[in-house]
């Protein structure tokens, strides 16, 4: 009759997000709000361009930090892929506002 017995596991495997929210999804959401607050940041202090120029570069080693971590796929774009391409858009959109802001504070 039976010559094979069969045999079934099931296995659960839960990925826990906690560590992903901490070291990658928590620190580029400040990184995008420390951009946002220098418009906050007077124009007199000579510093706005400086401080983008620089939140831009931290956010680009972030990413590359991040990108180092991730399989790679031609697929599709994961979720924190599309989210740091739209916060480097972001602050690349808020350094040239502030370069507008400064040519009309300084005419």
């Amino acid at each position: 009759s039976d010559l094979y017995t069969t045999v079934t596991y099931k296995m659960v495997l839960i990925r826990l997000p906690l560590y992903y929210i901490i070291n990658i999804l928590l620190p580029c959401i400040l990184i995008t709000f420390v951009a946002l607050i220098g418009f906050y940041l007077p124009c007199a202090s000579g510093e706005k361009i400086g401080l983008q120029i620089t939140i831009l570069l931290s956010l680009t080693v972030f990413l590359l930090l991040v990108a180092e971590n991730m399989p790679p796929t031609s697929d599709s774009i994961p979720y924190i892929g599309i989210y740091f391409f739209c916060a480097l858009v972001l602050i690349g959109l808020s350094i040239i506002l502030t370069v507008v802001v400064l040519n009309i504070h300084h005419r």
